[in-house]
């Protein structure tokens, strides 16, 4: 029986997704915030295949190791400090050769309001070497303003989109022309998948 633990997986929403999706599986969704999974719980009783725990990693928590994790979009609101130590923790919540999926900000991204650092390819990998082995990197999220220009246009304090039609249009034309890059140099996001040494 397959496990997924989602790394600081917020308000549950991707953690969600995951147990729809791969219904024959347990997903648990973890986060040091009691908040965070007091809120991840109540919206999602009806889901029998996740759960939801109130768990700092980095305090040496057992924790059965995981089949697969996922670190979406949390590694940088880690401080530089503690970073080290906290992939460290990453890696006991998994099995042997158990695989990691991480996405973080590229440097090319100037770093937002709670992030304490953005990254290079190198920079990520430098992290993760000492426990995984790198399988794949992607950097994407194409560097555009016309996406900002999109994203403001689709929602802000005037006006939501919500037409499911011209949502899948708009969402088609942006996984076309500004998802994938050809290098690092034009993306704003890195993702990385690894194998646990």
């Amino acid at each position: 029986h397959m496990r997924i633990v989602d790394i600081g997986c917020g308000d549950g929403r991707f953690s969600r997704e995951l147990a729809r999706t791969f219904q024959s599986t347990t997903v648990v969704g973890i986060d040091y915030s009691e908040r965070a999974i007091a809120l991840a719980s109540a919206m999602n009783p009806d889901v029998s295949n996740l759960k939801f725990q109130q768990i700092d990693i980095a305090k040496n928590i057992n924790l059965e190791p995981s089949d697969r994790a996922v670190l979406m979009e949390v590694f940088e609101h880690l401080p530089i400090e503690s970073a080290g130590n906290f992939m460290a923790s990453v890696r006991k919540l998994i099995r042997n050769d158990g695989v990691l999926y991480l996405t973080v900000p590229h440097e090319n991204k100037p770093l937002e309001y709670k992030h304490f650092q953005h990254f290079s390819i190198e920079k990520i990998l430098d992290y993760l070497r000492p426990h995984f082995n790198v399988v794949e990197v992607v950097p994407f999220e194409r560097i555009s303003l016309c996406r900002g220009v999109m994203l403001k246009a689709l929602s802000n304090r005037l006006f939501i989109l919500n037409n499911q039609r011209l949502l899948t249009m708009i969402y088609k034309w942006y996984k076309k022309h500004l998802f994938h890059c050809d290098s690092e140099l034009e993306c704003q996001r890195i993702f990385v998948k690894a194998v646990a040494k």
